[in-house]
């Protein structure tokens, strides 16, 4: 799949139906879990001014398929950067 979408023959954008910020992430899992608002795909924007190393709010996706904390190698300072829900 990531084959297609990177030589452009397929676009998944059309399963994003929400843009929020890292602090509405329950707000989107509320959502989710509940079908609400015609609800597929999340993007929450991270505001790396607001959210540094260490810091509770500061999450990524791990390869390993979970939630973890910046400290020890996260994304640290990548402007515009987000994650999906």
């Amino acid at each position: 799949m990531l084959g297609y979408i990177e030589k452009g023959q397929f676009d998944p954008t059309f399963v994003i139906t929400h843009h929020l910020t890292l602090e509405d992430a329950p707000t989107a899992y509320k959502l989710m879990n509940n079908h609400e608002d015609n609800f597929i795909k999340a993007i929450l924007h991270v505001d790396w001014e607001t959210h540094t190393e260490g810091s509770p709010s500061a999450l990524s996706y791990g390869s390993e398929g979970a939630w973890s904390s910046t400290t020890g190698g996260g994304v640290k300072g990548k402007p515009g950067s987000t994650s999906t829900l």
